[in-house]
């Protein structure tokens, strides 16, 4: 079996993100159906980051010349950094709107937000 594309991953991600809204008006749903895709196409980054950052490292070594050399963090956990604060701001948002639009909130989205929350 070969390695899925982004495309099926943020497929299949999304496709489980509306399993955990479905009980959330179709109408409501498909007026924040952006929220759904950037949630999956974040989790998917993220998830990408996480191997390159486990294969390469979180810091890089630089030289500016003239003795200037070091390390930094690498450009794959600054993104990382950056694409997980989003993603927990996406799911803020789809979780308040479950939580609004549901008699039952979602508990997948709950526990989520509160593993991965501020």
């Amino acid at each position: 079996m070969g390695k899925k594309g982004k495309r099926t991953l943020v497929k299949e991600e999304k496709e489980r993100l509306l399993a955990m809204l479905a009980e959330v008006a179709e109408r409501t749903l498909q007026a924040n159906m952006c929220l759904v895709d950037r949630a999956a196409y974040l989790t998917v980054t993220a998830r990408e980051l996480e191997v390159q950052i486990d294969v390469e490292g979180s810091t890089s070594e630089y030289n500016n010349g003239g003795g200037q050399k070091g390390d930094k963090i690498s450009a794959s956990a600054q993104v990382h950094s950056q694409t997980v604060k989003n993603l927990m701001s996406v799911m803020r948002q789809l979780n308040a709107l479950a939580a609004k639009c549901t008699s039952t909130e979602s508990d997948e989205l709950l526990d989520f937000e509160r593993e991965y929350g501020d």
